[in-house]
């Protein structure tokens, strides 16, 4: 854990403030400790109970942003030759797309300590302020030319999700919210993936488009904004690099009755791929930039990601 911590900084990270403003400050003695749990003796209720209420503490956790670490790493021993290991990141600093190249990397540090060798010796990855001032510069030559396309994108009057809620929606914003899964089978996904493929679009794209048309016929509205993120990672070496990169874009999509499925999926294939081409603009600059009207119970410009 110390190798992986050594070679990517930001997991050393602390957010310090200074005149309200916040700013990452690496700790180079920052230590990140592994606690141990030992429910060895105990029956297999007893371990199921005392494991989910390690899942439920790790859930709760609150990270002290200032003092650090943005990292905690439990382990429960289950017996001599099972162990379950508890992992908490704050998103500050990691993103979905870094948890393969963190597990990777731990793995292989934890194989090579086992076998008693050094045999896996990754190549120096470039770190996140190495990112962040490369992207100053993109926002210095690319700002005016990119932006614009926002600018377009969301011109006129923007729509505002009307959605026939059963109750009443509250004054002040609420983070509190439930998941609804739906789980697809190989054949139904099979058959979602031929339609994408038959008309030139992908998965996500062909997905994206159901929501939208979803939501069109839903609430009878022609114009629909729907959030959704993209990794963000365009500047060569963020592949390799553990960080938080998302970018969370606005997705605007318009309908008319007369248009197929087809005929839809067709026109908005196009332009998300337009803005897959400039997903690097914050989406802070693209709310500044567009002024849109804002108030306290949702975002300012879209109330539904996918």
């Amino acid at each position: 854990l110390s190798e992986v911590s050594e070679r990517h900084e930001i997991l050393k990270c602390v957010i310090k403030e200074e005149r309200g403003v916040g700013y990452q400050s690496i700790q180079p003695n920052l230590l990140h400790t592994i606690k141990t749990v030992d429910l060895v003796n105990l029956s297999d209720d007893e371990q199921k109970s005392m494991l989910q209420q390690i899942e439920n503490e790790m859930r709760a956790e609150t990270f002290d942003l200032e003092s650090g670490p943005l990292l905690t790493v439990k382990l429960a021993i289950i017996s001599e030759t099972q162990y379950i290991l508890f992992l908490n990141i704050h998103h500050l600093i990691f993103d979905g797309w870094s948890t393969e190249i963190f597990f990777n990397e731990w793995l292989s540090f934890y194989e090579d300590e086992m076998m008693g060798k050094r045999s896996f010796k990754p190549e120096k990855v470039p770190q996140y302020k190495d990112f962040v001032y490369k992207q100053q510069k993109w926002l210095e030559e690319s700002y005016e030319k990119d932006i614009q396309f926002w600018k377009d994108h969301l011109s006129g009057d923007l729509p505002k999700l009307n959605l026939p809620y059963d109750t009443l929606t509250p004054q002040t914003k609420n983070n509190g919210g439930r998941s609804f899964i739906v789980k697809l089978d190989k054949e139904n996904l099979e058959r979602l993936k031929a339609v994408a493929m038959d008309h030139h679009s992908t998965l996500f794209i062909s997905l994206l488009t159901m929501y939208q048309s979803f939501l069109a016929n839903y609430t009878g509205q022609h114009d629909i904004i729907v959030g959704s993120s993209l990794a963000n990672r365009m500047i060569p070496g963020t592949e390799q690099m553990i960080g938080y990169f998302i970018n969370t874009l606005p997705f605007r999509l318009t309908l008319n009755k007369q248009e197929t499925f087809t005929e839809i999926l067709k026109k908005n294939t196009k332009h998300v791929i337009d803005i897959y081409d400039r997903q690097q603009m914050p989406l802070e600059k693209i709310v500044d930039a567009i002024n849109p009207e804002r108030n306290s119970k949702g975002s300012s410009l879209f109330e539904t990601v996918f």
